[in-house]
């Protein structure tokens, strides 16, 4: 019953928090193994996202992995085989992938992925905010708030995977603190353009002050997404149209690319402030899971199969204690050491990449470099995954 209001029964195995691709994923597999799983999530509906929308190589063995792969097979994603990063003064390197990305909106993939929670089971409710979470002996007491009511829910197990940015007042609190070391803060842009020429392949064009990235999703559309600087933002009016303006003026290669596309009404979405971890938050009063335990550079392309990286390896440790093979604190250090174990390394070369690339005269010698040897490419770009 996608979108049933407060009318929830009162007590449940799990409650996720968040039905984003973390979120929806975690119940779709909790439900399938036969747990009672409530899915919440704040918005009214699935909404379109500020994201690359790029579901790289790793993340379809993942899917498979968690028995979702069917659903995603059917979306009608476009296929993706090669990498095309550009500096501004033109130079460009091409690198192909080790295997097939899909390319697929956040709204069809969220929209999916909340349907197959639904359909093993899981009770969704929309419009609701998670005010308070109090552990109990055997699990928790979750206070949610809809729109006129507000009402207590019980529950052995509860998952924290509201994203990177936590709106509600408790996974503000629950979420420690971002490391002093944390670059400055960036916007995140995204929108849908139609009618551009047809390819297989992400683009990246790089610019003083951020980076656009152009990827082929559903329906012979482009997602154009931009990481900029609060800065460059500022010079550019704080709109997006003034952010492609100046992108594609600072990058030819980017203007002449966008040349007879249009922006699609309604699929434009924001993100402020898009801040990249230093540490894994694993686990707060609960564990976190996708981008609530850790935000890695957009960069890096992976974001998403990290995400699915974290359900898979919380939902395994999840079921052994709801069965009572595992104790919640060997669990919680299981869980933590994994996931430290995971992501460092890329998010770090990310982060290095970021730097060198948005520099226009580094962006420059990087990719010729790059062309003359790309075994060291190919590398680079390996070091960015898991």
């Amino acid at each position: 019953m996608t979108g049933r209001g407060m009318g929830v029964h009162s007590d449940f195995d799990a409650i996720v928090i968040g039905a984003g691709l973390a979120g929806s994923s975690m119940a779709a597999v909790l439900a399938e193994k036969g747990w009672r799983t409530l899915l919440i999530d704040r918005n009214s509906s699935p909404r379109h996202k500020a994201c690359g929308e790029f579901l790289s190589p790793e993340a379809a063995a993942l899917w498979r992995s968690l028995g979702l792969d069917s659903r995603i097979a059917g979306l009608g994603g476009a296929n993706i085989d090669s990498l095309l990063l550009t500096a501004a003064e033109g130079s460009s390197l091409e690198v192909p992938l080790p295997a097939p990305a899909l390319g697929i909106s956040r709204y069809r993939l969220d929209s999916a992925l909340q349907e197959a929670a639904v359909y093993h089971g899981a009770e969704l409710v929309h419009g609701c905010s998670v005010l308070q979470i109090r552990p109990k002996r055997n699990g928790y007491e979750v206070d949610i708030r809809g729109k006129s009511e507000r009402t207590s829910i019980e529950a052995r197990t509860v998952f924290g995977c509201w994203g990177r940015n936590a709106a509600s007042s408790y996974a503000k609190q629950s979420r420690l603190p971002r490391s002093k070391a944390d670059k400055p803060l960036c916007i995140g842009i995204k929108v849908h353009v139609e009618g551009l020429p047809q390819c297989s392949r992400v683009e990246l064009y790089f610019f003083q002050g951020g980076y656009i990235g152009l990827s082929p999703v559903e329906e012979g559309r482009h997602n154009l997404a931009a990481l900029v600087s609060g800065a460059f933002f500022d010079r550019c009016g704080r709109n997006t149209a003034g952010v492609l303006s100046e992108a594609c003026r600072q990058n030819p290669a980017l203007a002449l690319r966008l040349e007879g596309g249009a922006t699609v009404p309604g699929t434009e979405a924001g993100a402020y402030p898009v801040l990249v971890s230093k540490h894994t938050t694993a686990w707060g009063d609960v564990p976190h899971v996708g981008d609530a335990a850790r935000v890695i550079p957009p960069l890096c392309g992976d974001g998403m199969a990290m995400a699915l990286r974290s359900v898979a390896m919380c939902v395994e440790l999840a079921d052994r204690y709801l069965c009572g093979e595992l104790s919640l604190e060997h669990w919680k250090k299981r869980y933590i050491r994994q996931m430290r174990r995971h992501g460092a390394g890329p998010a770090a070369w990310g982060r290095l990449l970021e730097t060198v690339l948005c520099h226009p005269a580094l962006s420059q010698a990087a990719l010729r470099l790059g062309a003359r040897m790309p075994g060291v490419a190919a590398r680079l770009f390996r070091a960015t995954r898991q």
